[in-house]
């Protein structure tokens, strides 16, 4: 799925025929591979979404006639998994419903869930996100549809704009409720013994972290999963509607949340990927202007030469959003902007004179700033 290019992209990726007037067909494009378009989206501003992936699977008999292109069948050749932004964990109703209600969870949920986490731990990574699959103004007329809302993606956006939904999704800065306002609400935080800090959808390249974890509105017999690399390592009940549940991690992977009731799962997390590199920040705001200019301020601003120092870097646009996954370059070192925009970088410097430090990132003009090296006493 295109969302948010300047330009339209052309969706279809098999050969396409055109009927002559006899009755014959001339083949008129040949086939492209989805990757080619996910790269003509991208180059046109836009982000990337596989949508329904394993509905329907075409390898089960009668499948294929009942929902014809339905599943993604694409090699992964083909499809090139770094490219995509985002995976669709829940199409339409994330349950299934019977003559006594609700009977137990939609199975190509389950299997979409099952196949993100697969990817994510060969190092894609993938944003959840979950659709309605609405194709008649939220008035669902099939079992694969769903009113507008359900499922849910909910988006930290540092901007309320569609640019700022651009880059939450891209930073997998979400999270999925699968039965819209009837689910939960999720927080995840992780903190590293050297202080950065990173939310879900960061990376976070520390060996130990402490995470928080929170669910706000969740009812019933409701338990929080705690998930590594798609594997459950604590379950806990949900004790109140405002919960808390605090663990520290020292193993790399994965984390994530998921809230469940039996075998239905109501929400869940986009994960935090301890011990893996900073990712870089998406791609600057079309435009340009103060939302693509970086302001880079350090501390300290005066140090004596010789010294081992350890700096503070606080990465900002023009506009005074912060700006994780920018690249700060100080002493011969670098280090990444974390969920708050600070970066720390460790370094001596040997002789007196005016060093400079400077931030960058992808499509944003770069912000710089300076730190007056002293004479040693």
């Amino acid at each position: 799925m295109n969302h948010a290019s300047r330009a339209y992209v052309d969706y279809r990726t098999g050969p396409v025929y055109v009927r002559q007037h006899g009755g014959s067909l001339v083949r008129r494009l040949d086939g492209t591979p989805p990757s080619e378009r996910f790269d003509a989206i991208h180059r046109r501003g836009g982000w990337t979404q596989v949508n329904h992936p394993t509905i329907f699977p075409s390898e089960t008999p009668g499948f294929a006639n009942l929902c014809r292109g339905c599943p993604w069948d694409y090699s992964d050749d083909e499809t090139r998994w770094e490219k995509p932004d985002s995976y669709e964990v829940n199409t339409g109703p994330a349950g299934l419903s019977g003559a006594g209600g609700q009977v137990g969870p939609n199975p190509f949920t389950l299997t979409a869930i099952e196949e993100w986490d697969g990817l994510r731990r060969r190092g894609f990574p993938l944003t959840a996100v979950a659709v309605s699959d609405s194709h008649d103004a939220g008035q669902p007329d099939g079992p694969t549809e769903s009113p507008i809302g359900d499922g849910r993606t909910v988006v930290y956006a540092d901007d309320l704009s569609e640019e700022g939904i651009r880059r939450g999704v891209q930073s997998g800065h979400a999270y999925v409720k699968l039965f819209g306002a009837r689910s939960p609400d999720l927080r995840l935080d992780a903190r590293a013994p050297d202080g950065t800090r990173a939310m879900m959808g960061d990376a976070l390249p520390a060996p130990s972290a402490d995470f928080e974890a929170r669910v706000i509105g969740s009812g019933g017999d409701a338990q929080l999963i705690v998930m590594r690399d798609g594997r459950t390592i604590e379950s806990v009940p949900i004790g109140s509607a405002d919960f808390v549940h605090r663990l520290s991690a020292s193993e790399p992977g994965d984390y994530r949340l998921q809230v469940q009731e039996g075998s239905t799962i109501h929400a869940l997390t986009n994960p935090i990927s301890l011990g893996a590199p900073a990712r870089p920040a998406p791609a600057a705001p079309r435009g340009g202007g103060r939302a693509a200019t970086i302001v880079l301020r350090g501390t300290p601003k005066r140090v004596r030469a010789g010294r081992r120092v350890r700096y503070r870097f606080v990465v900002r646009t023009r506009n005074r959003r912060v700006l994780p996954g920018a690249t700060v370059r100080f002493g011969g070192r670098r280090a990444t902007s974390d969920a708050r925009g600070i970066a720390r970088i460790t370094v001596r410097i040997g002789k007196p004179r005016l060093r400079r430090a400077t931030a960058s990132a992808r499509g944003y003009k770069s912000g710089r700033t300076r730190v007056r090296v002293l004479r040693s006493r």
